[in-house]
Order: structure tokens, then sequence, then C-alpha cells
């Protein structure tokens, strides 16, 4: 059998997903996520978190650890534990996050300019 033919293997049973807001506030800010093979990995990783390059620790509000599929595989999600992420509070992220959102509003406030020229730009200054 080539690689082409070769049987989907079964997914990973727990997943950490990795949200900006708590999942139950319904904001769909669920930005990705961690799998693991058993329930002590995922636990073990919760403990230490080593968080995605794309999803630095300063972005992460809450940690969400699910069963994502059953022994067989069929999908389906079961919540277990959702936790705070520690590092989200610290005067460091939130010093990080305010800089992240001066340079979002300072990139926003050049494309303005750039499109719509001095009217997009005072547009944006509220001119």
């Amino acid at each position: 059998m080539n690689e082409t033919n070769k049987p989907a293997e079964k997914p990973a049973p727990f997943s950490v997903n990795l949200w900006g807001s708590h999942p139950e506030d319904e904001n769909d800010d669920c930005w990705t996520g961690v799998d693991f093979d058993t329930l002590a990995a995922a636990k073990a990783w919760l403990d230490a978190p080593v968080f995605p390059a794309w999803s630095p620790s300063h972005t992460v509000a809450y940690m969400q650890l699910v069963r994502d599929s059953d022994e067989s595989g069929a999908g389906y999600v079961e919540e277990i534990e959702v936790r705070r992420n520690p590092a989200y509070d610290t005067p460091a992220a939130k010093r990080t996050r305010r800089q992240d959102d001066s340079l979002d509003r300072s990139e926003a406030q050049w494309q303005a300019a750039m499109s719509h020229g001095v009217q997009g730009w005072n547009d944006w200054e509220g001119c």
C-alpha cells in the first residue's frame, strides 16, 4: 500500500484549545489547539504550557481541555477543564498587548491614508 492509499490515522483523543476569552463567552476566538494522545499528557501540558509561536502566551486568556474523540475515533467534544492562563495577567503581558494594539492602530491608520489619501488619514483621526 503506498502513502496515498494509506488509511487515515485515528485523531488524537484530547486537545487543549487556546482562547482569547472564556469559551462560554461565545466570542468564537479559539485560535488554535494542541493535540495529545493521553489525558495525562494534556494535563501535564496545562500545568506547564509551551505556547505555539503563532499564539504567544500574552494573547491566550484561557486554556480548555477537551476530549475530541472516543476510542473508535468517532468525533465529539466533551469539555473536561477550563483554566485561566496565569501568564495573561502579568504586567509584561499587558504591556505587550498594549504595544500590539498600538501597532495595529498605527498600521490601520497608514493603510487608510495609503488607500484614501489625506481624507483617509483625517477620517481616521476624526478630523
